[in-house]
């Protein structure tokens, strides 16, 4: 098996949803740059997530991360707690604002997704599912 070819090709597939469901580019997040959704949607998958975890996951610096994080909770869409076990690391979380965000565009992408497979017959969609199922299958036991 030759693993580079399969790594290529999951980026490959990974970037043709991405540009055939217009993921990237129909964030529709008026009050915030689509930059800043991004510290949202990770928060949103990693509650209590510390900031340093975030600034590396994105791969900025603290600094940097730090900012916009304390951007996003000056404006009602985070917020930052202390760590039990260590006051000085600060945790993030949404608030209702936050959730709203990402609710928002999760119902948009759904709709999107939901107007593009309407344009496939039963069968197409039946074999795209069980593709889906298996994919799902193999990377949750990796």
């Amino acid at each position: 098996m030759d693993t580079d070819l399969l790594i290529k090709d999951i980026f490959a597939m990974v970037g043709a949803l991405r540009d055939k469901f217009n993921i990237d580019n129909d964030i529709i997040v008026s009050e915030i740059p689509s930059s800043y959704y991004t510290i949202l949607d990770i928060i949103d998958h990693a509650p209590q997530i510390a900031i340093t975890e975030l600034a590396d996951y994105l791969n900025i610096s603290q600094p940097n991360c730090s900012r916009s994080v304390n951007k996003l909770a000056a404006r009602g869409f985070l917020i930052k707690t202390p760590a039990l076990e260590d006051k000085r690391i600060q945790t993030l979380a949404l608030t209702d604002k936050g959730k709203q965000i990402i609710s928002s565009n999760e119902r948009l992408l759904h709709q999107q997704i939901l107007e593009k497979a309407l344009e496939y017959d039963e069968d197409t969609l039946k074999e795209l599912k069980k593709a889906v199922d298996k994919v799902l299958e193999i990377t949750n036991n990796l």
